[in-house]
Order: C-alpha cells, then structure tokens, then sequence
C-alpha cells in the first residue's frame, strides 16, 4: 500500500472501523503464526531434527515466529 493510500483510507475511516481492521489483521496474523509453529513442532516430533540444513532452518524460523532474534 502505497503512503497516499494509507492516508486516504485513514482519512476516510472512523476510530472504530480502523480498530476494527486492526483486531482483523492480527488476529489473521496471530492465527498463521500459529499454524507456522504448530507446523514446525510436528517436523521436529515426527524427525527427532536430524542434524543438518533442514534442522537448522526449522530451528531458526520456530524463533523467528516466536518474535526472537535467533535460537540461541
């Protein structure tokens, strides 16, 4: 989204319909986040993450997700 879209669509909403889309779109985050790590613990129950590129890929997203740094 462009910033002069962003400004028109702010413009033209009110508090609560901003709110609104606010709650929507991190709900919608929060659920695929959600998924994301579901996901990746299934992979490493089901492999024991073997040691090697895949393990250490599923490794450091699973941190990402979870809003770290990195798995350290």
């Amino acid at each position: 989204m462009t910033k002069e879209n962003f400004c028109k669509v702010w413009k033209d909403s009110t508090r609560e319909e901003i709110l609104n889309q606010y709650y929507y779109d991190y709900t919608e985050l929060k659920e695929t986040i959600d998924k994301a790590l579901e996901c990746i613990k299934e992979y490493e129950e089901l492999t024991g993450l073997t040691v090697g590129i895949t393990a250490n890929l599923i490794f450091n997203l699973k941190y990402i997700l979870q809003g770290e740094d990195k798995g350290e």
